[in-house]
């Protein structure tokens, strides 16, 4: 059975839906269980919020604010995360260097990023409109905004500010995942520079 076969059946969940989450969880969790294993993790945003496992539960503590204060109070208290995750959320945001800069504070080892990316040698931020009225699209900023502005980073810029923050920035290949299990994943193979991806930090030794 695969991690997240037992949803299938439970609410909105199917074949089609729990299939993408499998196959994110054999891409994004998978590879780093060992990093994982007895870690101090922060999952920003909570987009694998499903703890199939009763002392896994027991380990999770939910906290409901708003993601840069909580960030900014975290800093400001000296703590610190073994790995830090962001599997739903830079897309959303439209200050990406300053985000990961209050990430980069809490000093993980190892920050796990999957998102919309510009597929582009050249280090930017990409501007696009958004609807508000979507659960899934980012937040109004102004009361009755139906449209916002969000920005996509470009992969080279992802590089660039990993880099400038003291780490190294590595890219998993989707390409690998074979097509009959690309089911529920098109945002991964669009043929276009826009695409969804993962991208891992791993922090710099200064022996390195």
């Amino acid at each position: 059975m695969a991690f997240f076969d037992f949803l299938n059946g439970i609410g909105n969940y199917n074949n089609y839906t729990t299939g993408r989450l499998n196959q994110r969880h054999r891409f994004v969790v998978a590879p780093f269980v060992q990093d994982i294993t007895g870690a101090r993790v922060l999952d920003l945003a909570s987009q694998f919020a499903q703890y199939p496992q009763t002392d896994a539960k027991d380990r999770v503590t939910l906290i409901h604010d708003d993601i840069y204060s909580d960030l900014e109070q975290r800093g400001t208290r000296g703590e610190t995360f073994d790995i830090v995750s962001m599997l739903g959320i830079l897309y959303h945001v439209m200050d990406h260097y300053g985000f990961l800069v209050r990430v980069a504070r809490l000093n993980p080892r190892l920050i796990i990023i999957d998102s919309e990316f510009i597929t582009s040698k050249s280090p930017s931020i990409r501007l696009i409109r958004e609807r508000t009225d979507n659960v899934l699209n980012a937040t109004a900023d102004l009361p009755g905004q139906a449209v916002t502005i969000k920005g996509i980073p470009s992969t080279s810029g992802m590089e660039a500010m990993a880099d400038v923050l003291g780490y190294r920035c590595e890219w998993m290949d989707w390409s690998t995942l074979p097509e009959q299990d690309r089911v529920g994943l098109r945002d991964y193979f669009r043929d276009k520079p826009r695409c969804r991806g993962t991208c891992i930090w791993r922090k710099v030794e200064a022996t390195e």
